[in-house]
């Protein structure tokens, strides 16, 4: 069987080895991607500390203004090459605001229905994600 190794190190580029996570930004905003990286990273420490204290609340209100942040960047930067890349990331993002929004609305009155709501949210997120997933697989194809 043949083995089939990556180019050198020194040879291409690092966003062009990993072309499957860089082909959706332009060159205009080049570290962007680094700052969508400390956006998901930070959520991962927030949801680890909602989990080891309980603060709920305090990891909502956090991750609300990260979110508002985070669309803000979005939408003044426009870091895709293409409008169809921009329209996901942009809904994407609408959806994980308007569930974080509907939890810390539902947490203050004690609204189930916000709690149920922002779960949804949440899970039209992940279809999103894996709709996006489906059609840039047929485009690639």
């Amino acid at each position: 069987y043949a083995t089939v190794l990556p180019p050198p190190t020194g040879t291409v580029g690092f966003c062009k080895r990993n072309k499957m996570f860089f082909d959706e930004y332009n060159d205009r905003i080049p570290h962007f991607f680094a700052f969508e990286f400390g956006v998901t990273f930070a959520t991962g420490i927030l949801e680890g500390f909602k989990l080891g204290s309980g603060k709920c609340e305090f990891v909502a209100l956090t991750f609300f203004v990260m979110m508002c942040l985070y669309l803000a960047a979005v939408v003044a930067t426009q870091p895709n090459v293409s409008r169809y890349d921009y329209g996901f990331a942009v809904a994407g993002t609408l959806l994980q605001l308007g569930s974080a929004a509907c939890f810390l609305v539902g947490w203050w009155s004690k609204n189930s229905f916000l709690f149920t709501l922002s779960t949804v949210l949440v899970e039209a997120g992940m279809y999103l994600l894996i709709l996006k997933m489906i059609l840039d697989s047929a485009k690639a194809a």
